[in-house]
């Protein structure tokens, strides 16, 4: 049995109930048919999303004091967020630095993804 620590209670929580903000995952996806012609296609994934802010210390170093935190439920998404996406928070686009998957027994309940503008 996984046990969730109360801010990811807390989020998953708000997600369901609440429904979040609106945001838009853009999938970026590589598809260079030859080394020469670089081609990138990214694909829109509207959704509503938690957004919320780190506390000092929360996850290390690696956080930056203006880093953002976006708790997703996976029934929102058709696609697992990744490093290579970005997501648009009103008109910003916030590169995502980390994703954190949260899935106890196997089932995933929500995504987290630092994010950074």
């Amino acid at each position: 049995m996984t046990v969730f620590s109360d801010a990811e209670a807390r989020h998953l929580q708000l997600v369901v109930n609440a429904g979040g903000q609106d945001v838009v995952l853009k999938v970026r996806t590589d598809t260079t048919p030859t080394a020469n012609t670089p081609t990138i296609t990214i694909v829109n994934h509207a959704f509503k999303a938690i957004i919320s802010g780190y506390k000092t210390g929360e996850e290390g170093s690696l956080v930056r004091a203006s880093d953002r935190k976006a708790t997703i439920s996976p029934r929102d998404l058709t696609v697992v967020p990744s490093i290579k996406d970005r997501l648009e928070i009103g008109s910003v686009d916030h590169e995502i630095i980390a994703v954190k998957q949260v899935a106890p027994s196997g089932t995933n309940l929500l995504f987290v993804l630092q994010l950074r503008a």
